[in-house]
C-alpha cells in the first residue's frame, strides 16, 4: 500500500462551529438565540477559529518529522548556482597609461552584482580582428576578369615565388548577435589558418607614445571557442575538458628582412586549451623598439596583404592607427576542430557573487554539534574561510569521518612514538566543520567526531554569496562599476551563463530515492539521466544517455568506457531546439566532477535529419478544408517533435526510422480526414523514400510539410536548391592575393 502522510485531525472551522452549536441545547437549554449577533455565538466562532489554527499546526507534525528524517540522510537542497561570463574593460577617454586592476572588481547589471575572478592590465588600446576569407571560384565573366586582372598585377610576385594565387577578402570577425547567437570562425577555412589582431591606438594618440606605454606589459585576451554539433568531450583519465590538443601560436610582427614578413613568438600563459573551453590568455608584449609594423612606402610596391603579411586594410581610418599586428596561428589538422566564436582584448571573467569579509558568526559554547547560521545565502562553498580564535578550520563533507578531539591510541602501536614517526604520519582532522550552502548553516563536531569550539571562542567567516537565474544576462547588460574610473567602460560582449535558482523542497523530496541510490555519482544509465536533469542554470527538456556510444566513431558500434549524453533544451513550441555553447558548457561542468575517472564523457545536442512530407487527403463532408489541413500539418509536426513527439508524447525515440505508414496513421486520426489519398516522404538526398533512417544522436526535423485536398504535390516543390560546391585544386602551394571590395 502507498505511504501517505496522515492527518491527526481532519476537522475544519465549519465542523468545529457546527459541533459546538449542536451541544448548546444539551448543556444550556435556555440559550435559544444562535444568530451571529449573539455574544455567545461570537465567542464560539472565535473558539472555532483558534482551534482550527491549532489543528493545522498539529497536522504539520508528520511533515516536520518527515523533513527531519530527510535531513538526517545528509542530502541538502541544491543551492543556487552563480552565473559567469566575460567582460571587457576599456580606457576610452582616460590618460595614456596602463592601469592594473586586481581580482574582485565589482561590476553590475542593475541590481545584479558580479566580481572579476582574475586581475588584468588595461592597456589604452582598441582592437580589430580580421581573417583572410578565400574567394569562391569565378561564377561569371566579371569575376573571371577580376581574377585575371589581379593575376597580372601580382605577376612579379607569383613568378618569383613560383606560386599559385589564392584570392581573398579581408573580413572582420562577426560579433555575437543580440539574442546571444554565437558566430563561427573556422580557422581551417581561412587561407592561412590565422586570426589577425590589429592593435590600434585611440583616436588622437601618438603611435610612438602608445608603444612606449604598452611596452613589456601584459595583454589579456578572452577567447570563446565554438563547439557546434561536436559538443563537449572529456577523455577517460582526465580531470578537465581537453579534446585533442593542437598547437596554438601567438606571434607579433617584427622588423621585416629582405621584403619578407617576420614574426616573433610571444610568451603566452593560458589555463587549458582555448580551442576547447572558454578562457583567458595573457601575452607579454616586447620592448618598445620591437613593437612595430610595416611601412609600406619603404617596401616594394604591391607587397601589402600578400603572402605572410597581415591582411590588407582598405579603411585608412583603421590602417593609420595600427600600433602592431598579433596573429593567432594554428597548425592545420583536418581531424581537429579549430573554430572560435569570439575574441577580445582587455578581457577578464566574472562570476555572480558578493563578498563578505570578517562576519562575526557567533561564539563557541563547548557543546557538541553546535550549529551557526551565516547572514547571507546562498553561500558559494569554495569561498568560505572560517576562523575560530584566529585559526583557520577546514570544511569537510561528513563530520563522522573526522578524528576525535582527544587522540585515541592504537593498540598495535607503541604508546610513545618517536618524533620521526609522528612527523611522517597524517595530520589529524579535528578542526573541521560542515556547510549547508543553501541554508548557510555551519555545524561543528561533537568531540568524538571533530573538535568542539571552546566556550567563548570567536567564530569569524569570510565568504561569497550569490547565484540565481537573474544572473543569466544579455549582451551589454553589465555596464557599470563603482570601482572603475569614470573614463573606463565595462561591458559583457557575450551572454552570461550558468546561473540557476536554488532547489525547492518539493523538488528535492521527489529526487530523494534516486539520490540515495546514486549518491551523486555517475555509474549507471539512470544515474546519468537523474543527475543531468538536476543541472542548475539550464532548463532541460529531454535527456538521453547512450552507453558505449562514441559520436566520433563511425565504424565501432560499442566502445568500452564511453558514455554520450544528449541534451535538448525545454521549449513550449513544437520546434527543434538545440543546445547552444553556454548550455553545453553548463551541463558538462556539472557532470565532470561526478563521473568516474575511467569514463570518457561526451555531451552533445541532437543531430537533426531533415524530412519533407507531402500529403493528399479527402476531407469529410461538413468540415472546412483549411482547418483540417492545418490540423493535419500540426499533428505531423507534433508527431516528429523531439520533445513531444512519438506515440507516447515524450519525444521522437532514438534509433527509430521515420516511415510513411506511421505518418499516414497520424493524418488519418485527425478529425475531419476521411481518407489519406497519398503520402510522399523525402530526405535531404532523395525523394519518395520508404523510410528515413534515424541512428545514434539523430532525430527527425520536419523542414517542409504540405497537406492538400486531393493528391499530394511533388516533393521537389517543397525543397530548395542544393548549395554550390567548391572545386578548388589540391596539393598546390598558395599565395594570398588581396582583392579590394567594390564598396568600403
Amino acid at each position: 500500500m502507498p505511504l501517505e502522510v496522515p492527518q491527526l485531525d481532519q476537522r475544519d472551522y465549519a465542523d468545529i462551529l457546527r459541533d459546538a452549536l449542536a451541544r448548546i441545547p444539551v448543556h444550556n437549554p435556555e440559550w435559544t438565540n444562535f444568530n451571529d449577533s449573539d455574544p455567545g455565538v461570537t465567542m464560539i466562532q472565535l473558539f472555532a477559529f483558534m482551534t482550527e489554527s491549532i489543528l493545522y499546526r498539529a497536522n504539520q507534525i508528520p511533515e516536520r518529522n518527515r523533513l527531519k528524517f530527510l535531513k538526517l540522510l545528509g542530502i541538502p537542497l541544491r543551492p543556487a548556482a552563480p552565473a559567469r561570463g566575460f567582460i571587457t574593460i576599456n580606457n576610452e577617454r582616460g590618460p595614456l597609461e596602463v592601469k592594473t586592476f586586481g581580482a574582485g572588481v565589482d561590476v553590475r547589471a542593475g541590481q545584479v552584482r558580479f566580481l572579476t575572478t582574475r586581475g588584468l592590465d588595461v592597456l589604452p588600446l582598441e582592437a580589430r580582428i580580421f581573417y583572410k576569407q578565400e574567394l569562391s571560384q569565378p561564377a561569371n565573366e566579371k569575376e573571371q576578369a577580376r581574377n585575371e586582372l589581379y593575376t597580372q598585377l601580382y605577376a612579379d610576385l607569383l613568378d618569383d615565388n613560383d606560386a599559385v594565387p589564392k584570392f581573398y577578402e579581408t573580413v572582420p570577425t562577426p560579433q555575437p548577435e543580440v539574442d546571444g547567437t554565437l558566430p563561427v570562425v573556422d580557422l581551417a577555412t581561412t587561407i592561412d589558418g590565422c586570426l589577425w589582431i590589429a592593435l590600434l591606438a585611440r583616436k588622437g594618440d601618438d603611435l610612438d607614445a602608445v608603444r612606449d606605454t604598452i611596452a613589456n606589459k601584459t595583454l589579456t585576451i578572452g577567447v570563446m571557442p565554438h563547439h557546434g554539433d561536436e559538443g563537449i568531450a572529456v577523455k577517460a583519465g582526465e580531470v578537465s575538458r581537453s579534446e585533442t590538443q593542437i598547437p596554438v601560436h601567438w606571434e607579433i610582427a617584427s622588423v621585416p628582412a629582405n621584403n619578407a614578413a617576420s614574426y616573433a613568438l610571444l610568451p603566452a600563459r593560458a589555463e587549458g586549451s582555448i580551442l576547447n573551453e572558454a578562457g583567458l590568455v595573457e601575452l607579454t608584449l616586447p620592448a618598445a623598439d620591437q613593437l612595430t609594423t610595416w611601412d609600406w612606402s619603404e617596401l616594394e610596391p604591391g607587397l601589402e596583404g600578400t603572402g605572410e603579411y597581415p591582411p590588407s586594410l582598405a579603411d585608412t581610418n583603421i590602417a593609420d592607427r595600427v600600433v602592431t599586428w598579433i596573429r593567432l596561428r594554428v597548425d592545420k589538422d583536418p581531424t581537429v576542430r579549430t573554430t572560435l566564436s569570439w575574441l577580445g582584448i582587455n578581457a577578464t571573467m566574472v562570476e555572480q557573487r558578493v563578498t563578505v569579509t570578517g562576519e562575526i558568526v557567533g561564539t563557541g559554547t563547548g557543546e557538541p554539534d553546535q550549529c551557526l547560521t551565516l547572514a547571507n545565502v546562498p553561500v558559494l562553498p569554495e569561498s568560505l574561510v572560517l576562523t575560530v580564535d584566529g585559526e583557520v578550520w577546514s570544511q569537510v563533507d561528513d563530520l563522522l569521518a573526522a578524528d576525535p578531539e582527544v587522540p585515541v591510541g592504537v593498540p598495535r602501536q607503541p604508546l610513545y612514538q618517536s618524533e620521526a614517526a609522528i612527523a611522517g604520519g597524517a595530520q589529524p582532522r579535528t578542526k573541521v566543520y560542515t556547510l549547508d550552502p543553501e541554508a548557510g548553516t555551519i555545524c561543528f563536531g561533537d568531540g568524538a567526531h571533530g573538535m568542539r569550539p571552546r566556550p567563548g571562542a570567536r567564530i569569524v567567516a569570510s565568504y561569497a554569496f550569490g547565484g540565481g537565474k537573474q544572473g543569466n544576462l544579455g549582451i551589454g547588460a553589465i555596464n557599470k562599476s563603482p570601482q572603475l574610473p569614470a573614463s573606463y567602460k565595462v561591458s559583457n560582449p557575450l551572454l552570461t551563463w550558468g546561473g540557476g535558482d536554488a532547489e525547492t523542497v518539493a523538488s528535492a523530496e521527489k529526487t530523494i530515492p534516486r539520490t540515495v541510490q546514486h549518491r551523486d555519482r555517475l555509474v549507471s544509465v539512470q544515474d546519468f539521466k537523474d543527475i543531468t536533469l538536476r543541472t542548475p542554470g539550464v532548463d532541460l527538456g529531454r535527456v538521453e544517455v547512450l552507453p558505449l556510444y562514441d559520436p566520433a566513431s563511425e565504424t565501432v558500434s560499442q566502445v568500452p568506457g564511453v558514455v554520450t549524453v544528449m541534451v535538448i533544451p525545454a521549449s513550449p513550441a513544437l520546434n527543434t531546439p538545440k543546445p547552444d555553447q553556454f548550455f553545453l558548457e553548463t551541463v558538462c561542468d556539472h557532470l565532470l566532477p561526478r563521473r568516474l575517472i575511467t569514463t570518457e564523457l561526451y555531451v552533445r545536442g541532437p543531430n537533426y535529419v531533415d524530412v519533407w512530407i507531402s500529403v493528399g487527403i479527402t476531407v469529410l463532408g461538413g468540415y472546412a478544408t483549411g482547418p483540417v489541413r492545418e490540423a493535419a500539418e500540426r499533428e505531423l509536426l507534433r508527431f516528429l517533435s523531439p520533445l513531444y513527439g512519438g506515440h507516447k508524447g515524450l519525444g521522437w525515440p532514438l534509433d527509430v526510422s521515420v516511415t510513411p505508414s506511421e505518418l499516414e496513421a497520424v493524418v488519418a486520426r485527425v478529425d475531419g480526414v476521411r481518407a489519406v489519398n497519398s503520402l510522399l516522404l523525402g530526405s535531404a538526398t532523395a525523394n519518395n523514400v520508404t523510410s528515413v533512417p534515424i541512428a545514434g544522436l539523430q532525430l527527425p526535423r520536419l523542414v517542409g510539410v504540405r497537406v492538400v485536398d486531393g493528391n499530394a504535390i511533388p516533393l521537389n516543390q517543397l525543397k530548395s536548391a542544393p548549395p554550390a560546391t567548391d572545386n578548388l585544386p589540391e596539393g598546390q602551394r598558395w599565395t594570398g592575393i588581396p582583392v579590394l571590395p567594390e564598396r568600403c
